[in-house]
């Protein structure tokens, strides 16, 4: 390295890194600033947070450019790496004083969003390069900026240099909260422990860092806690400032559970045998034998599956399934299917045909060769898979040609119950800084007959703040109690590529009619249309202001787990506009973000999907009760201007139509089926069967090979 003016810094910083080698991990020290970015104390740096980690932030930060420090000062940010390089954070900041005799406070409650990109600069000795952009839209203006820095790494000591562009603060006297030149040094003296001093323009911060080691039971996350002492800063009545402040943060890398997956090594005593050579006489055998084909039947029956069912054509095993036990992703339950079916055929199997049902509607194929699916069990090298994997948007044989080995398919639940949350929210209005009303789902679903099914849905509040009581300012948020849904619903596919529901009954509780939901299969591999509608025969009142609604939209994977859809609506309020929606799965935690807007109103947010069960449910029996596997939870915020400043509470403005239980959630993976897909998750098909059927497997011999 040739160091360049000053010298003596530079020996020093050379000097150091030296010294202190000892202590530098390969783990990278990750914070989230206050500002609501990857960094230090309060300045980002640039590094970024890796595609799919969640941060959860909460501190007590107060920029003294906002002004002498107010009794109630916080920040609570989450973040989410969404594409490799580029990371998206939601802020919210509340600085406030109680204003005796009103409800509304004095100070300032905002909420905004970030964004930074690393730039993809990759040669030895560049320094990393990031470009972010604070408080990206709106007419209340409180934190915007933009900004470029530049972080360079010396073993355990990380130094970072910037430049920001700040805006005038709305009502802030000309003053801008991050603006000018800053810089960083982070030093990790120990291995959980950081050291860390910042300037920026007038301001210095000193602070700790401690990280704790990843925690499997929360999906290897880890804790990151900090204190900072701040001085020499001013606030805009030019007092001088500083003070101590902490953050909070728990930063979760759910875009990991796939590389995890592709290194899972199960334990040696679960290792499937070595499969035999094969005997001449087995090998003239012209199907597999029924005893096999009832071993996995009761194999996948014990797993927890439902209408299990086993049969053969030709060479070829059929197993037909029914999964809810499994209810964050599929891909567990076709891994146990694929790998039960491979390991228990016997000798006389070529290829596995697992086809996923639903109410007894066949829904979807998934064939693999035996063979090659079997060496993958065993080595974990899916090259051989992917090329002989397929999968199909309906059964490829024909219904008559399946000798079954059973006379009817396996047991299932008579009824299945699912308890969710309903939680609604309004953030950071001059009411409150966190309203809130939380209800339980209880949802009952009654199989009939192929396709049919009763669903009936009720609610119960649990809690609520005081804004959202019946009388409150916000009380219409509120969920009423009792019978929301009671309908009868049929599912059909119409040929391969459509599938719809419609459901007829009684709605949002008092409302009679009729929804649909339609889902077709572009000619293409990559794009299907979605559509819904709903005509009740009175408006039911509540969030719901019209007594129709409808959308059309059309849905393009641009990889197996990430889709932009476009979309036109009819929202529940009776106004009309466009939308548009990014969605990328990290594991079973799901991210969108989405733009709509109804006549003049326009809105944005963020919304998070995430299981609310355990990955292995209770086994089904008569009945069935467990959580969802995929609760969507939004923040969304008024779009302003300069014209048009206010961002007004309006409850159920610009709402797309939801419905009680949509084809995506019960028959289509939350969306994600195809071949693509598939083919991505068959690292965790392996891990889910040695996770649940490979003791059990082992137990039955895998044998008759």
């Amino acid at each position: 390295m040739r160091c360049l003016p000053p010298a003596k810094i530079c020996h020093a910083v050379l000097a150091l890194s030296a010294l202190t080698s000892a202590v530098a991990l390969a783990q990278p020290v990750l914070g989230i600033t206050t500002q609501g970015n990857t960094g230090g104390l309060v300045v980002p740096s640039a590094d970024v947070l890796s595609v799919g980690s969640v941060a959860l932030s909460y501190g007590n930060y107060q920029d003294p450019a906002l002004g002498a420090l107010r009794p109630v000062h916080q920040n609570a940010t989450l973040g989410v790496g969404l594409l490799p390089g580029l990371e998206f954070f939601g802020r919210f900041a509340e600085y406030t004083m109680p204003n005796p005799g009103s409800i509304i406070v004095n100070g300032t409650r905002d909420i905004s969003a970030n964004l930074k990109y690393q730039l993809p600069l990759f040669a030895p000795g560049l320094p990393k390069i990031a470009l972010g952009v604070n408080d990206l839209s709106g007419g209340a203006v409180f934190f915007q900026s933009a900004y470029a820095v530049a972080t360079q790494d010396y073993g355990p000591l990380g130094l970072s240099l910037g430049f920001a562009k700040g805006k005038n603060i709305l009502g802030g006297g000309g003053n801008k909260v991050f603006d000018g030149t800053f810089g960083a040094l982070n030093f990790r003296f120990a291995e959980h422990w950081s050291a860390l001093a910042e300037l920026q323009s007038s301001q210095r911060h000193l602070g700790v860092r401690w990280m704790s080691s990843a925690i499997p039971a929360l999906a290897y996350a880890r804790v990151v806690a900090q204190a900072q002492r701040d001085s020499d800063s001013f606030n805009n009545l030019g007092a001088q400032g500083g003070g101590n402040s902490f953050n909070l943060s728990l930063i979760m890398p759910f875009g990991n559970k796939e590389v995890r997956d592709e290194r899972y090594q199960p334990v040696e005593a679960l290792i499937m045998p070595a499969v035999a050579a094969t005997d001449p006489a087995d090998a003239a055998l012209p199907a597999p034998r029924v005893a096999a084909l009832d071993a996995i039947a009761a194999q996948l029956i014990d797993l927890g599956l439902e209408r299990v069912r086993v049969g053969a054509v030709g060479t070829a095993v059929v197993i037909e399934y029914e999964n809810h036990r499994y209810a964050h992703n599929d891909a567990d339950a076709l891994g146990l299917v694929l790998g039960v079916g491979a390991e228990l055929a016997g000798p006389g199997a070529t290829r596995i045909h697992a086809v996923a049902v639903e109410n007894a509607l066949p829904m979807y194929e998934t064939a693999v060769e035996v063979a090659e699916y079997r060496q993958f069990l065993r080595t974990g090298l899916g090259g051989a898979v992917s090329d002989s994997l397929r999968w199909s948007p309906a059964p490829t044989y024909a219904a008559g040609a399946v000798q079954w080995a059973q006379a009817r398919p396996g047991p299932a639940a008579r009824v299945r119950v699912t308890l969710r949350p309903e939680l609604r929210t309004t953030i950071g209005t001059e009411i409150g800084a966190l309203d809130h009303a939380l209800a339980a789902n209880l949802q009952a679903v009654v199989p009939l007959w192929s396709g049919g099914q009763v669903l009936a849905t009720g609610m119960a509040p649990v809690g609520n703040s005081p804004n959202m009581d019946d009388t409150g300012l916000f009380g219409v948020f509120k969920p009423r109690s009792g019978l929301k849904t009671l309908a009868l619903q049929q599912t059909v596919k119409l040929g391969d590529q459509w599938l719809n529901r419609v459901s007829v009954g009684r709605f949002q509780y008092e409302a009679n009619g009729a929804e649909i939901d339609s889902v077709l299969q572009a000619p293409w591999a990559d794009g299907e249309w979605h559509a819904r509608g709903a005509w009740y025969d009175r408006i039911p009142g509540s969030l719901v202001w019209a007594d129709r609604a409808s959308s059309i939209s059309y849905r393009h994977a641009l990889a197996p787990a990430m889709f932009v859809e476009l979309g036109a609506h009819q929202f529940t309020d009776g106004s009309r506009g466009p939308s548009v929606e990014w969605t990328r799965w990290y594991g079973d935690v799901g991210v969108q973000l989405f733009y709509r807007k109804g006549g003049s109103t326009r809105f944005a947010g963020f919304e998070l999907t995430f299981p609310l069960t355990p990955r292995q449910g209770m086994k089904p029996g008569t009945g069935f009760f467990g959580g969802t596997g995929h609760h969507p939870q939004a923040v969304r915020t008024r779009l302003t201007d300069a014209a048009s400043p206010g961002n007004y509470i309006t409850p159920g403005a610009v709402v797309p139509l939801r419905l009680e239980l949509g084809l995506d959630e019960t028959h289509r993976n939350a969306g994600r089926v195809s071949q693509a897909y598939w083919l991505s998750q068959i690292n965790r098909m392996r891990e889910a069967f040695y996770t649940y059927a490979a003791s059990g497997v082992l137990a039955q011999g895998a044998a008759n090979r």
